[in-house]
C-alpha cells in the first residue's frame, strides 16, 4: 500500500509538473507572437534587458530569435553588448565564417564598459543567431549591429581618454539611423532600460538639464511613429502592483502601459528614483515613458544573473588588462 501510494503521488506530481510545462510554453510562444506583432507594426522595437546577465531574460531573448517567424520579420538586432570595431568580425561570425574564440571575445570584452558582458549569456547570444543563420538563404539573414563606440583601449590611457567614447547613445542612434532606417529594414534593439526610455528620468532633473540625450529620447524625438519599446524590471514586490498583475497572472507575456495608466512610473520600478527638483521623475506617469512592459517572472526571479565563468581571470593578460581599465 505505500509503495501504491508513492506511485500515485510520484504519477499526480508528474501530471501537474507537464500540465505546468505546457501553460509555461504556451505562454512563451504567446509572448514571443506579441514582440513579433509589434515588430510588423513597427521598424523598431526595443527591449529592456533589465538586469545585465539575467537568466531569465536571455532565455526568452534566445527562445525569440529562434522562433521562425522573427527572422521572416526582422533583419536586424542591434546590441548594446558589442563593440562597433569589430562589426566586420560579427558580420563575418554570423554568416557562418569560422572565427577563433579569441577574435570573437574581442566583441563584447573590448566595449567601453569594463567586465559587463563577460557572462555566458552574451556569446550565447551571439551563437544563437549564427545557428539560426545557417539555415536562411542570404538575403534572409539576421545581421547583429554591435552599437557600442569604438574605442581602443590600447590608446586609452586616461579619463580623458575613455570620456571621449562615453557619448554612447548618440553612437547607437547614428548605427540606427545609417544601418536600419535609412536601409528600410526592421531592428530589434537589445539594451538596458534606461537607455531606451521615451523620456529619460535624469533628464527630466532640472539639474542634470544639459545631459546628452539617450537613445530612447532621439527616437522618439526623430522617429516618434517607427519607434516602440518595452521595459521589464516590474516591480511585483509592489502589492499596487501585483494586485493589477491580476489581470495577467502568467508569464512571460507582453502588457500595455495603459494597464499601469493610474501609476508613476517610480511605482513600477524595482530602484528608486531620484527626485530632487521642481519636476521629480517620480511624477511622470507610466505611459509617457514606456509602451509596454514585458513580464518575464517575478522579480526575484528575473535578477537572478548568470556568473562570469571564474576561468576567464586565469588568462593573466586579460585580467591585468581589466584592472588597469578600472583604475
Amino acid at each position: 500500500m505505500k509503495c501504491l501510494f508513492i506511485l500515485l503521488i510520484t504519477l499526480f506530481s508528474v501530471q501537474l509538473n507537464g500540465q505546468q510545462q505546457t501553460k509555461d510554453n504556451q505562454s512563451m510562444e504567446k509572448a514571443i507572437l506579441q514582440i513579433i506583432e509589434k515588430c510588423q507594426q513597427y521598424p523598431l522595437v526595443a527591449l529592456d534587458e533589465g538586469h545585465h546577465n539575467s537568466r531569465v531574460f536571455h532565455e526568452f531573448l534566445q527562445a525569440l530569435v529562434q522562433h521562425k517567424k522573427f527572422s521572416q520579420t526582422v533583419q536586424d538586432i542591434v546590441v548594446e553588448f558589442g563593440n562597433a570595431r569589430y562589426q566586420h568580425i560579427m558580420d563575418d561570425y554570423i554568416n557562418g565564417e569560422p572565427i577563433p574564440d579569441s577574435m570573437l571575445r574581442l566583441c563584447w570584452r573590448e566595449t567601453t564598459q569594463v567586465l559587463v558582458w563577460d557572462s555566458p549569456v552574451y556569446e550565447q547570444f551571439f551563437k544563437t543567431v549564427r545557428a539560426v543563420n545557417k539555415s536562411l538563404d542570404k538575403k534572409k539573414k539576421i545581421r547583429i549591429l554591435l552599437a557600442d563606440p569604438p574605442i581602443d583601449w590600447s590608446k586609452v590611457n586616461t579619463i580623458e581618454d575613455w570620456i571621449s567614447f562615453a557619448n554612447r547613445d548618440e553612437f547607437a542612434f547614428n548605427i540606427i539611423e545609417k544601418e536600419v532606417i535609412s536601409k528600410g529594414r526592421k531592428a530589434l534593439i537589445i539594451f538596458g532600460g534606461l537607455h531606451l526610455l521615451r523620456k529619460s528620468i535624469h533628464n527630466m532633473q532640472a539639474l542634470q538639464s544639459q545631459q546628452p540625450k539617450t537613445l530612447g529620447e532621439r527616437l522618439t524625438q526623430q522617429y516618434p511613429r517607427s519607434y516602440w519599446m518595452a521595459w521589464t524590471r516590474l516591480n511585483t514586490t509592489n502589492p499596487v502592483v501585483t494586485e493589477l498583475l491580476k489581470a495577467a497572472p502568467y508569464y512571460p507575456t507582453l502588457l500595455s502601459s495603459n494597464l499601469f495608466n493610474e501609476l508613476s512610473f517610480d511605482q513600477i520600478c524595482d530602484f528608486k528614483l531620484p527626485s530632487i527638483e521642481s519636476k521629480p521623475a517620480h511624477q511622470e506617469n507610466v505611459t509617457t515613458i514606456i509602451d509596454g512592459i514585458l513580464y518575464l517572472e517575478e522579480l526575484n526571479a528575473l535578477i537572478e544573473s548568470v556568473p562570469i565563468h571564474q576561468e576567464i581571470f586565469k588568462e593573466t593578460n586579460y585580467f591585468i588588462e581589466l584592472v588597469r581599465r578600472c583604475k
